[in-house]
């Protein structure tokens, strides 16, 4: 990304609340969010005592229905947090700008479209922050963890701050977290998908179906 300020982080959501929690919000300030998260995301909003607000999505390109985010803007939340989908790219261009225009923080989450660009400019690097999730099921995995990108000299002391008081994983989860990773790349390498996982799939259903 060519960025000094990558902090490393546990979970995709540890960054969310690092970033949050560095901007330094009032109790019951609005977050307006996409609609497809993984729950843990609503929960650290509400655990800061912040209120999320959905914005609608529009179906070609996965990105928000621009109609309903400048009406959402319009309300001024403290800030957009934008969830890319399926490696989709919307006009990041025009949404960057709706932010600015009514002065609302964006924060992308790019764990589904990470080296995706817009205009050349990768993802990420259009908002006040973002951040990646590198668990098993993303395009990269890194054995879980995830890594925010500040893009604010502001507030990257702050989030930096936080990363640091965490502790260091465990060996014994990380050879977990490799084991279960060895597992599924196995379980859905070609050959062994078809004449392995496949047909044991099919037989666990029809014997708990039928």
């Amino acid at each position: 990304f060519e960025v000094e300020n990558a902090i490393l982080f546990p979970y995709a959501r540890t960054s969310f609340f690092a970033i949050l929690q560095a901007l330094q919000l009032d109790k019951g300030s609005k977050i307006l969010m996409t609609p497809y998260n993984i729950s843990p995301m609503v929960d650290i909003v509400e655990n800061l005592g912040l209120k999320p607000i959905f914005v609608d999505i529009n179906l070609k390109d996965f990105g928000p229905d621009y109609d309903d985010l400048k009406e959402k803007l319009s309300e001024k939340p403290s800030c957009f947090l934008m969830t890319y989908l399926f490696g989709y790219v919307p006009n990041i261009d025009y949404i960057s700008k709706l932010c600015k225009d009514y002065d609302v923080p964006l924060i992308e989450d790019i764990s589904q479209n990470i080296g995706c660009r817009y205009n050349g400019t990768l993802l990420g690097k259009f908002g006040l922050a973002s951040f990646y999730s590198a668990s098993l099921t993303k395009y990269v995995d890194g054995y879980n963890g995830s890594f925010a990108i500040i893009n604010s000299n502001n507030l990257v002391s702050k989030v930096e701050k936080f990363s640091n008081k965490l502790t260091s994983p465990s060996i014994s989860r990380i050879r977990g977290i490799i084991f279960k990773t060895a597992i599924w790349n196995i379980a859905l390498n070609r050959l062994f998908f078809n004449f392995i996982t496949y047909p044991s799939l099919y037989f666990l259903k029809n014997l708990i179906f039928y």
